[in-house]
């Protein structure tokens, strides 16, 4: 993680364990079939360039999302299993403070070190906000 200052100075950069999870062949398959049917509706010549020249990455990105919260914390969203959202949080100076696991149905939009507040939806797709308090273990 780096973090850069207004005049693009590194003010912080800490690197953090990581676990690459791979991209399912099948899902690398559909992102290179959309993208050439884009492509090929235009120009089928483009469309084979781009099957012969493409390269998809064999693991998923880090992050696959990013919140700060409202006191500096940074709240990374790891990417993993497909019924559950990671987020690994460190606060304003770089240190890990912890991990919370949700159900997929639910998307941290604010957040602080002791509370979240999460954009949840339930099975009819209708969207509730929700704010709940997190206690974080010692060690």
């Amino acid at each position: 993680m780096s973090v850069f200052g207004p005049a693009g100075d590194t003010l912080l950069f800490r690197r953090y364990p990581f676990e690459g999870v791979p991209i399912p062949a099948a899902v690398a398959d559909s992102v290179m079939s959309a993208r050439e049917r884009q492509l090929g509706a235009n120009s089928p010549e483009l469309a084979a360039a781009f099957r012969k020249g493409a390269r998809l990455p064999r693991i998923h990105p880090p992050v696959a999302s990013l919140i700060v919260g409202r006191d500096g914390t940074v709240w990374m969203e790891r990417p993993g299993d497909a019924g559950r959202r990671v987020y690994f949080v460190v606060d304003s100076l770089g240190e890990p403070v912890g991990t919370i696991d949700l159900p997929r149905n639910a998307t941290v939009s604010a957040a602080e070190r002791g509370r979240i507040w999460v954009l949840e939806r339930d099975e009819n797709d209708v969207q509730s906000i929700v704010r709940y308090g997190i206690r974080w273990r010692a060690g």
